[in-house]
């Protein structure tokens, strides 16, 4: 089953979001009643990177018909973005004493960032690819054969 860049961009908000309540609730019994702000913002750093990811390995898987390093290249970028960003966003917060950090937002990001990443990786497999003709499949390919004559 393929789906689309807008069904896995639909797929993955409506995974985030049922991922949100349990994780907050979680979160919450053991931080307080900020943690449902943390896990709030943790979600959402995570699925917009997810997104970016999402967006990226569809170009890849386009241009990988035509060149595969440049698909590699826009997957590998998609990694980047998925992993660095909300990672250096996580520490950077833990690292500040603020209510955020104290609510528990690193965990709260590698949740969210475990949940986006299974989801967006099937999603990406998912992704239709562009088909490219067999090789030695031209217009010769195409006529009829032609007995030879003596």
């Amino acid at each position: 089953m393929r789906i689309g860049l807008r069904g896995g961009i639909v797929v993955l908000t409506a995974l985030t979001l049922m991922a949100y309540l349990p994780v907050g609730f979680l979160f919450a019994q053991q931080y307080g009643v900020t943690a449902w702000s943390a896990a709030a913002i943790a979600a959402a750093l995570c699925w917009v990177c997810s997104i970016a990811a999402l967006v990226l390995a569809s170009i890849a898987h386009r241009l990988a018909a035509r060149d595969a390093s440049a698909g590699m290249a826009y997957v590998l970028l998609g990694m980047l973005i998925r992993m660095g960003i909300p990672f250096a966003v996580g520490m950077a917060v833990s690292t500040a004493d603020t209510q955020l950090s104290r609510a528990g937002f690193f965990p709260l990001v590698l949740v969210f960032y475990l949940i986006t990443l299974v989801a967006e990786t099937i999603l990406s497999v998912m992704l239709p690819q562009e088909r490219t003709a067999p090789v030695g499949t031209g217009s010769a390919a195409t006529e009829p054969a032609t007995s030879r004559e003596n």
